[in-house]
């Protein structure tokens, strides 16, 4: 950080010292503020035929590192006799005013080849989660939506 200092001090008697302490970036990072969606979720319906556990991470990308980690979707479908593995997806922020900092829901899409499945996952008041699947079949299938709640 010696250069910021060398920086700040060749200009102090310009008057412009105030200014570079805020503009320019300093060693010192953000706390990561925890995300209540982050997690790992069940099904509240033991016997769905749909996602049986979904886990959402938020990684702390207050640092200088490169790349930055994306937020992302785990999900795990109803499969015997062990669930299905989707994997992980990049999450997509949908905001509900671009004024704001503040999102309404999280969307990842999965590409299975003979489907392609966008989960939308809310964060209900209550603490539950509600994820949205909608699938577009690509075999000739009709195309369906269906919705389910998660618990921590």
């Amino acid at each position: 950080m010696t250069s910021r200092k060398t920086l700040i001090t060749a200009l102090a008697p310009f008057g412009l010292a105030a200014l570079l302490v805020a503009a320019v970036p300093s060693d010192a990072h953000a706390l990561c503020a925890a995300q209540q969606m982050e997690g790992t979720w069940t099904n509240t319906n033991p016997f769905t035929t749909g996602i049986t556990r979904i886990q959402v991470t938020f990684p702390c990308n207050d640092t200088n590192t490169s790349p930055q980690l994306p937020a992302t979707v785990h999900a795990w479908g109803k499969c015997s006799p062990t669930d299905c593995d989707w994997g992980e997806q990049a999450i997509t922020y949908t905001f509900w005013s671009g004024a704001i900092a503040q999102y309404t829901h999280v969307v990842a899409t999965y590409d299975q080849g003979f489907a392609r499945k966008t989960l939308r996952v809310f964060l209900l008041e209550d603490g539950r989660l509600f994820v949205f699947r909608e699938t577009r079949y690509t075999d000739g299938r009709r195309d369906f939506s269906k919705g389910e709640f998660f618990v921590k």
